[in-house]
């Protein structure tokens, strides 16, 4: 059997010749029969790359290749032309919406194979996904936040972290870990993509593990915040057997080794802006939300909190939303002036 080298999704008028040269070259294939298919596919089986022609059942290419790169989940996601159309125009129209390459049939399998395994390492490498989410990694977070501080644009950094995560975790296993990771991960998409919001900037990026981060407008961060808190709520309870979940806990270890009654898993989503405060570099952005989602964990479930750092003092001015009372930091902000 041949080693298997990555997960494709193949569009294709005639799908089955090129299916058949895929899956010789030791690729895993899944078939999608129309766009709405191609998408939810995508979307939800995380694949490597598109390939085929695009144009099955009528669709347009170059439309395909915009409405993939529109989505936030896959906007990254490489995608390989191979048709018999190759007039230059053609190639044109399909790289400028999007295509990452263009074979024009007949091409020779071993070059398709080539073609394919390097798109996806290119995309890997550009991308610096987590393999888990799909979602731009550590060096693409850090990138994109010194990247909008280096056109002076004013902007929001949501940290979201994933809390009890550990415990459920030790509780069900890896697996299930892995599909709680993946579950946050479309909540925050689908938190940044509600409808209403408009065509957006925003970034969405998995430091690793349950650390996930969202940039956005200053405007929309709390929204936002408040928007993923309500998905949690209402999707998380679902990834624990019917007993915990109506039990409203779980039984495992804390870090320390003792045994303990954890509540189910909720989210702390620190605010770090820079609208009242210059920040420079993205680890300054990191270090307030560390800050923030420390507080954060002293309390109870689904908190969000923003920060705002006065150019005078420095000091963290720190504005909740669905949380308890802050006399402490209010009384020091005061204090301060």
């Amino acid at each position: 059997m041949p080693r298997t080298l990555g997960k494709l999704v193949a569009y294709d008028s005639e799908p089955a010749p090129l299916v058949a040269r895929l899956v010789s070259r030791g690729f895993t294939v899944l078939l999608a029969c129309d766009e709405a298919q191609l998408l939810a596919i995508a979307a939800h089986e995380r694949p490597d790359l598109v390939v085929g022609d695009l144009a099955a059942n009528g669709s347009e290419p170059v439309a395909v290749c915009r409405r993939l790169k529109a989505n936030l989940l896959l906007r990254h996601l490489p995608i390989v032309v191979v048709t018999e159309r190759g007039a230059v125009e053609q190639r044109v129209a399909a790289v400028d919406a999007g295509a990452d390459d263009y074979l024009v049939e007949p091409c020779d399998e071993e070059e398709l194979a080539a073609r394919i395994r390097r798109a996806i390492e290119r995309a890997c490498v550009s991308l610096d996904a987590n393999p888990l989410t799909r979602l731009p990694g550590n060096a693409s977070i850090k990138a994109e936040i010194d990247e909008r501080l280096g056109r002076g644009e004013v902007f929001a950094v949501l940290f979201v972290d994933l809390d009890n995560f550990k415990a459920f975790n030790d509780r069900y296993g890896f697996n299930r870990g892995d599909e709680a990771l993946r579950a946050l991960g479309d909540i925050i998409l689908e938190a940044i993509e509600c409808p209403g919001n408009g065509p957006t900037s925003d970034f969405a990026g998995n430091i690793g593990g349950d650390d996930f981060v969202v940039i956005t407008s200053v405007d929309r961060a709390e929204a936002l915040a408040e928007r993923l808190c309500e998905l949690v709520d209402q999707r998380m309870p679902y990834l624990f057997d019917e007993a915990d979940r109506r039990a409203g806990h779980i039984t495992s270890f804390d870090r320390q080794g003792r045994r303990r009654q954890f509540p189910l898993m909720s989210v702390s989503v620190a605010i770090v802006t820079n609208e009242e405060y210059p920040i420079r570099h993205h680890s300054e952005f990191s270090q307030i939300g560390t800050e923030i989602k420390q507080y954060l964990k002293q309390h109870s479930r689904n908190r969000y909190m923003k920060n705002r750092r006065r150019r005078v003092d420095a000091l963290p001015f720190l504005v909740a939303a669905n949380s308890a009372p802050l006399e402490e930091l209010f009384a020091r902000a005061r204090a301060s002036g």
